[in-house]
Parts: C-alpha cells; structure tokens; sequence
C-alpha cells in the first residue's frame, strides 16, 4: 500500500488534498492566501493569492482566480481583458440586470453598498416629500421599469397585519389610516 503524502505546513501531520496541503490548511490558503490564515508560523514556501486583480494596470481588489469582479466576469465570458475599466462617475444612469434605471450617488440614503440608487425609489421618495418607510414599494403602471416620470410610479404598500383576529385588523387599519389617511393624501 503506499504511503500517504503529508501536509507540507511545518508541525501539521495530516495527509494532503491538494497542492502539498491537507484540506485545513487549502482552504485558509484558497480563502485567504495564506495556509496559516494570518496566524504565525514558518512562512509558505509556494504559491500566495494575490491580494488586488492580477490584470496590469488595475489595483481593484482580488475576487476570484486572481481577478477583480469586473475582470474574472469577462475572463468567465471569454471578453478581452486588456479593455479599460470605466469608473461610473457621480449621477451617471444606468440599467442594471433586472432592467431597472439606477444611478450613481454615493451617500445617498437610499444606495446600496456600491452607492448606487434605483431611480423609481427616489423619484417617488420625491414626489412624497419623505423617504420610502419599511414595507413601501413602488410600482410602475404600464410596467416599463425604466419608464421612471412620476405619473407612471405608484405607491405600493405591502405591509399586512401578523394575525387575522378583528382587533388585529382594526389596529392594523388604524396605523394604515394615520399613515395614508385623507391628512396625507398624495400630491
């Protein structure tokens, strides 16, 4: 029967799973790039991820198979990938997967983690004088969700109450009336 290769991680005696490591010390090095996971120990003799995109000319950070997000995309969809990275720049407009206007804004109490805005959300969010409150959607009527004018954009609410029980039910109506009632009608 032949012998089982060790780990190559000084101290480790566990036999290994790929690329001279066991399967502890593979996975720190695939998710961090480093077997030891930032602990101390006998540096790694072999090969380390990279910490930003491999691509020259581009310091994005490292996503996957030592590509930036934008560049491992276009490596996955056989893109060139020697074309420059366009930086979105402040208020620039969009259409993002779901077929949705966005745009650019970073600081915007309604942008996601990449600053960016879907516009239906803050042209209604105008049109009410106050930001969108938990449970609001908006809708668009004739269903074309990049057709954004505000006398396409209604207001949906989508909140219910917990339990069908009368009393439930009529303090659910009265918060939706204080909330929607004649006082605040919509413009």
């Amino acid at each position: 029967m032949a012998a089982h290769k060790m780990c190559d991680i000084v101290g480790c005696d566990k036999h290994v799973r790929a690329k001279r490591l066991c399967a502890m010390h593979y996975q720190r090095q695939y998710k961090w790039g480093d077997p030891n996971g930032g602990r101390t120990g006998k540096p790694f003799a072999g090969k380390v991820r990279s910490v930003t995109c491999t691509v020259p000319g581009c310091d994005k950070p490292h996503a996957a198979k030592g590509f930036c997000s934008t560049h491992y995309e276009r490596h996955r969809q056989g893109q060139d990938l020697r074309i420059a990275i366009k930086p979105r720049r402040h208020g620039e407009k969009f259409i993002d997967k779901y077929g949705y206007v966005r745009f650019t804004e970073r600081g915007h109490p309604q942008a996601n983690s990449q600053g960016s805005v879907l516009e239906h959300r803050a042209v209604m969010a105008a049109k009410l004088g106050r930001d969108l409150l938990p449970g609001e959607n908006v809708h668009h009527i004739n269903g074309d969700r990049a057709d954004n004018r505000p006398e396409n954009l209604e207001l949906w609410v989508t909140s219910q109450p917990s339990g069908q029980r009368p009393e439930d039910l009529v303090q659910w109506a009265r918060e939706i009336l204080a909330r929607y009632g004649p006082a605040t009608a919509l413009p």
